[in-house]
């Protein structure tokens, strides 16, 4: 990073940590490019001032248009929707604070690995909050997507997480919590992998209603009569490969499942609860079901009809027998 005034701009690549998105838009393309997300944070004033490394893995010559897109959370919030009309005041005003240094198109010879160079300049009257884009590289020989969306298999670039310091207000709330019934899988009843028949699968889904992007995190419990029976970290540690974040004015799903290794005889209760939180933020929910294990209680209702039929047919044939004593 090289400052251009005293200014205490501060950066962070982030490589895989924070693949808050599926980037499959950058796979499409035969161009590499590093970082693949940045996060920064930067003073309004102040300008930012870095590289992307950007390879030809093509096996011919290619050029690349440079363009500059803010994107949104689409449903569900698990992927970047970037757009190119029907632009927000705001999406149009913090777009020019990027500045193409490198050009706004380049050429790469089959290999070849350039380090293309840009700016940030955040102006004094700047809000404090989350700005949302991607410097993104399209191959000249690719079509765009007609409509509002990019054509995104012709595109691929390094998105960023820019928040300007100064009021940041952070706040999300649980929008909502549930969990599917256990439910037991007969076709699957006597096979090793029971997962399928066991797991009580859950989904959280969360509503950023700040203005800066979060990145909730947990502890989802499950509990059996009131007694915790199992946990799971949620959006972070071993349970999570990556930290998933919530942009502003987004809801994103999540989804978490506990595999219960062995299950009730007959009935049971069962509670999840989660907390989450996130900037000093701390939210709380909880939901329940009552598991009954059909099956036993089936097995239990045949073997008590077999033993009265049983039963019914060994006194029947008491009784002719006792007939047949009496009339000799």
């Amino acid at each position: 990073m090289k400052p251009i005034k005293a200014l205490r701009a501060k950066a962070i690549v982030v490589i895989a940590p924070l693949l808050f998105f599926v980037l499959g838009y950058c796979q499409a393309l035969a161009i590499e490019h590093s970082p693949v997300i940045v996060t920064t944070t930067i003073d309004p004033g102040n300008t930012y001032e870095e590289t992307i490394r950007i390879t030809n893995d093509n096996s011919e010559t290619k050029s690349y248009e440079v363009r500059v897109m803010p994107f949104r959370a689409k449903e569900n919030g698990t992927e970047p929707d970037f757009v190119n009309l029907d632009l927000s005041e705001a999406e149009k005003l913090y777009l020019n604070w990027v500045e193409l240094t490198g050009g706004e198109k380049i050429t790469l010879e089959p290999g070849e690995i350039v380090r293309y160079d840009y700016k940030i300049n955040v102006p004094k009257t700047a809000e404090a909050g989350g700005y949302y884009f991607g410097i993104l590289f399209k191959d000249t020989e690719i079509e765009q997507t007609a409509g509002n969306e990019v054509g995104l298999s012709g595109m691929s670039g390094p998105i960023f997480l820019l928040t300007v310091s100064g009021d940041l207000q952070p706040g999300f709330e649980i929008e909502s919590f549930t969990t599917s019934e256990l439910k037991i899988n007969l076709r699957n009843l006597f096979k090793k992998d029971t997962e399928q028949q066991k797991g009580i699968d859950i989904e959280t889904r969360i509503k950023n209603t700040g203005n800066i992007h979060l990145k909730p995190n947990g502890k989802i419990t499950l509990l059996k009569g009131g007694k915790e029976v199992d946990s799971l970290d949620f959006n972070h540690g071993k349970d999570s490969k990556v930290v998933q974040i919530v942009l502003p004015d987004s809801t994103r799903l999540y989804k978490n499942k506990f595999t219960i290794e062995k299950l009730p005889l007959l009935w049971a209760n069962y509670q999840t609860k989660i907390l989450v939180q996130d900037q000093g933020i701390e939210r709380s929910a909880q939901t329940g079901f009552l598991f009954i294990n059909w099956v036993t209680i089936i097995i239990i209702i045949v073997i008590l009809i077999t033993l009265t039929l049983i039963w019914s047919f060994m006194l029947s044939s008491a009784r002719k027998q006792a007939r047949k004593e009496k009339g000799k």
